[in-house]
């Protein structure tokens, strides 16, 4: 899977903390999980071949 994880909505600074509360160290704002807009999405299937 890969995760493209945003910034704080504020400051666009990292967030720490998670998975459901995050805490942005730079402006000190609490953002919750379900207020970011985090995109998950699965890797292309690689088909397997077999001899």
């Amino acid at each position: 899977m890969t995760f493209t994880f945003p910034g704080c909505p504020r400051c666009g600074a990292q967030l720490d903390g998670g998975p459901v509360l995050f805490h942005c160290s730079a402006c000190g704002r609490a953002v919750y999980a379900a207020d970011l807009d985090l995109e998950v999405t699965a890797r292309p299937l690689v088909p397997v071949v077999t001899l």
